[in-house]
């Protein structure tokens, strides 16, 4: 039984064997990972990041790879003031629809642009729009990259009706120790939420990481839920 088992695993293919995206960190100490995508914005960005430091917050930002070629200083900063990058593509276009030379290379231009300009690469990537299968999870994961999706949506982008206060309200709701928090740099609905969001969640004994610092560095579940 054993055997055969060992057998039917060996058979499959590799890419059936592709880790499941990562969806939220660990769940013993209250800390919140504040993520934006389709960044950087030449105007919406340096605001976000002032916004970020006036609460002593760092974040992890998906870029993408051309947005960050057209604006190097910025994503310079963003690795200055303490922020982590991600890789978020080339080009934000759905990555299961597309052949797999074509997926490898929307990964790894982004990847390449951000070493290029920061000399640091990314550890994280996630599919645009969050659309992936097991040969997207398998490139990305040869590439050297662990691919998170989010706990929570904030869902401001591309909703013109919808209102900063909605917005705080859906991820105050939502929050969990844990929690991977889906926003966008780029847009006004995002930078009147985040006070907020930020204010309402620390009264209620959370703390904001970075993705590196949830998912890679040891939590203290007592001391950190009380850190900035």
């Amino acid at each position: 039984m054993i055997i055969t088992a060992a057998l039917l695993l060996v058979a499959r293919p590799k890419f059936a064997l592709a880790l499941s995206p990562i969806t939220s960190g660990p769940t013993f100490a209250k800390v919140i990972a504040l993520t934006f995508d389709d960044g950087p914005h030449p105007f919406h960005t340096p605001q976000l990041l002032d916004l970020l430091d006036s609460f002593q917050i760092k974040a992890t930002f998906f870029v993408v790879g051309v947005k960050a070629a057209e604006n190097p200083f910025i994503l310079k900063n963003i690795v200055k003031r303490g922020h982590v990058l991600g890789n978020h593509s080339w080009s934000h276009p759905n990555l299961s629809k597309l052949e797999g030379k074509e997926v490898e290379e929307q990964i790894r231009f982004c990847n390449q642009a951000i070493k290029a300009i920061t000399e640091t690469p990314p550890r994280f990537f996630r599919p645009p729009g969050g659309n992936w299968n097991n040969r997207t999870l398998d490139i990305a994961n040869k590439l050297g990259l662990q691919t998170v999706l989010w706990t929570i949506n904030g869902y401001d982008a591309g909703f013109d009706s919808y209102s900063p206060q909605a917005l705080a309200k859906t991820v105050i709701r939502r929050a969990t120790p844990g929690a991977i928090v889906l926003l966008h740099d780029g847009g006004n609905f995002t930078l009147a939420a985040l006070p907020l969001i930020i204010n309402t969640l620390r009264k209620e004994g959370y703390s904001f990481v970075t993705l590196e610092q949830m998912l890679h560095k040891p939590i203290k579940p007592i001391s950190l839920a009380h850190s900035n």
